[in-house]
């Protein structure tokens, strides 16, 4: 359960108990639950250059750039031809995370 509904139950008790049973609460020695702790799996190159042998054609690509150009899927699939320049090494990402738009770096490979 996440914390700000813990503290809206513990809320609701504390409420019942003082307004409508008239009778204190008192220390309940509660402890709210604290978020986890997730590590990202990272893979090594050697990891991704043999997931890239067993590819081909588009699916290839797409993997390409977003381990490449560290592009989110829906940015990746929203790419135009517009939006990448060759001359520059670039691609445009047009409203990626927080409906902005942003460069970055086109991979070698792509």
């Amino acid at each position: 359960m996440a914390i700000n509904t813990q503290k809206i139950a513990l809320n609701a008790l504390a409420y019942l108990y003082q307004k409508h049973l008239h009778h204190e609460l008192g220390d309940l020695g509660f402890c709210y639950a604290t978020k986890q702790r997730h590590l990202p799996t990272v893979l090594s190159p050697s990891e991704i250059s043999l997931i890239l042998n067993e590819l081909d054609g588009r699916d290839r690509l797409i993997i390409e750039l977003l381990y490449g150009s560290g592009l989110r899927v829906s940015e990746c699939l929203r790419l135009r031809i517009q939006d990448i320049d060759i001359d520059r090494a670039s691609l445009t990402v047009r409203d990626g995370k927080g409906y902005k738009d942003w460069q970055t770096t086109l991979s070698n490979r792509c």
